[in-house]
């Protein structure tokens, strides 16, 4: 996918699984959007997760499909496939110079959870991607919001958004055991889920 023009922007970069992407998801990266000042966040559905011991359950397509459709009418919000495209295992320090290359005058900053924080110690070469980023974490329930003692060098701001009581492997679940789900995704997800035979 090609990258907008329009580069003198700080930009939020979401990456994960989206397997699918849920309305709690969108409504986090709009309430960060406004409390960061952010201009733009671009949503990243992953190839392959190097801290994942299992497969997706949707294809790489599917997930970026269903990303794409969700965001399609938020402004600020986008869906790139640079990951997908990558193919392999993704690690974010490779995904945000390929960024940074791509636009080289604008500011990235790495959108992740509480639950990853505590994570960040495993990252592949965290040390080089502490220096070039900051991180915007979002606060979790039962997560501390403090960095990691052995990460000196990590640069974040945590933001209090809206809680949400839904998951993606609640919405595969409900789907998989045939119970409502369509509320808990944006509708046109629920439209290529119902389509493609998502999660059956």
């Amino acid at each position: 996918m090609a990258m907008p023009a329009d580069t003198s922007q700080h930009i939020g970069f979401y990456g994960g699984s989206f397997d699918p992407i849920h309305n709690g998801h969108l409504e986090l990266a709009k309430d960060l959007l406004e409390q960061a000042k952010l201009h733009r966040i671009l949503f990243s559905p992953a190839n392959r997760a190097p801290l994942r011991d299992h497969s997706y359950a949707a294809s790489p397509t599917d997930r970026f499909a269903m990303v794409s459709a969700a965001v399609a009418d938020s402004p600020g919000l986008e869906a790139i496939d640079v990951e997908i495209q990558e193919g392999g295992t993704n690690f974010t320090l490779d995904t945000l110079r390929m960024l940074k290359r791509k636009m080289p005058d604008a500011i990235f900053s790495v959108i992740i959870g509480a639950d990853q924080l505590e994570k960040l110690p495993r990252w592949q070469r965290i040390e080089e991607l502490s220096k070039e980023t900051e991180f915007l974490v979002l606060a979790r329930p039962g997560h501390q919001l403090s960095p990691p003692p052995e990460l000196t060098d990590l640069r974040m701001r945590s933001f209090n958004t809206r809680e949400f009581e839904v998951s993606s492997s609640e919405v595969r679940n409900r789907i998989h055991d045939h119970l409502p789900f369509q509320e808990l995704v944006p509708t046109p997800v629920a439209s290529i889920i119902t389509q493609r035979k998502l999660y059956r």
